[in-house]
């Protein structure tokens, strides 16, 4: 199915629930429903660039779309946590990531973030001549001589996705939060106590989560950006929601 109900929509999709019956399903790919956009909705319905699935068609076939540096051709592509969304003509760049209460957003960032990407390892494996081969959570795999851990982050260069830098969860390192209910807030690593992690948050507090549930983002202060202000789009979408 091309399309799903709003009022089944995840609850991580900031949009209205009453605006309409149906939104459009992203096509499947390496990203989980409930942590990725079809880019239909976020040009349509969260930057409002466009009015309809046709004119955003025009805008693909323009390649004026990049996502992680690469033309965009499909309006269902999912775009995932952490994905960098371009707009060259406008001189827009933006990468998505959760709100304080959870919710996908959209976040501004400066032109030459775009060609930066922090992935985290979700799984690695010994290949054959003894290379390592590490899957990401946006689907990538890479080959690395050194041996880096399930959990660890990765930075990459766009539009090729090569591989600069290995982040490792250490005492204080920059963290990301980005599954359980307080996803979408961010602090520095304490200390690991099993199988979670310690670390202190923006007001100074110590809180206790899942390691699976962070990734690093940088070694003594995040790499990329990773707060910033609501899109305009989505606070009509909230005064819409409290109004319905």
């Amino acid at each position: 199915m091309s399309h799903l109900k709003r009022l089944r929509a995840p609850r991580t999709w900031n949009l209205s629930r009453k605006a309409g019956t149906f939104i459009t399903r992203p096509s499947p790919g390496p990203h989980p429903l409930r942590r990725s956009l079809p880019l239909l909705v976020i040009l349509r319905d969260v930057l409002g660039k466009v009015q309809s699935a046709r004119e955003g068609k025009k805008i693909l076939r323009a390649k004026g779309i990049l996502i992680d540096g690469a033309a965009a051709h499909d309006l269902r592509q999912p775009i995932g946590l952490f994905d960098v969304v371009s707009i060259p003509s406008l001189n827009e760049y933006y990468r998505l990531l959760f709100d304080g209460k959870g919710r996908l957003q959209l976040v501004s960032i400066p032109s030459e973030e775009q060609a930066v990407k922090v992935c985290r390892i979700m799984r690695k494996q010994v290949i054959r001549g003894g290379k390592i081969q590490v899957t990401l959570h946006d689907g990538r795999t890479l080959l690395t001589d050194n041996a880096p851990n399930v959990g660890d982050s990765v930075v990459l260069a766009l539009p090729g996705g090569t591989l600069t830098k290995v982040l490792k969860l250490m005492p204080n390192t920059p963290l990301y939060v980005v599954e359980g209910k307080r996803r979408g807030s961010q602090g520095a690593m304490q200390q690991f106590k099993g199988a979670r992690v310690m670390y202190e948050d923006a007001q100074h507090r110590v809180i206790e989560t899942l390691k699976e549930y962070v990734m690093a983002v940088g070694e003594t202060k995040p790499l990329v950006t990773i707060t910033g202000e609501i899109t305009n789009e989505t606070k009509r979408s909230e005064k819409s929601d409290a109004e319905d």
